[in-house]
């Protein structure tokens, strides 16, 4: 991994990731990727424009928990509190 993306006292610590409706979503999918992979837990919010580049499904691959897409969400009613 590049050095400046290593973070050497990631382990446990929680992080959350807002990814909008841009090409630049890729990046979200890379950088969950990397984070997880130090340790970090990883949870997105995608807005409804972020959906249109990239899926939920592919960020729950890489293990972001939770993967929230509709604040809305009936069987997630605390979603905003994430």
């Amino acid at each position: 991994m590049d050095a400046h993306l290593h973070f050497t006292h990631a382990g446990g610590k929680r992080l959350h990731l807002g990814l909008s409706g841009s090409v630049a979503a890729y990046k979200g999918i890379d950088l969950v990727r990397r984070w997880v992979e130090l340790g970090l837990e990883v949870g997105v919010t995608l807005t409804q424009a972020a959906e249109r580049f990239v899926t939920p499904y592919s960020l729950k691959v890489l293990g972001a928990n939770p993967v929230i897409s509709n604040m809305f969400d009936p069987d997630m009613p605390y979603a905003h509190l994430f």
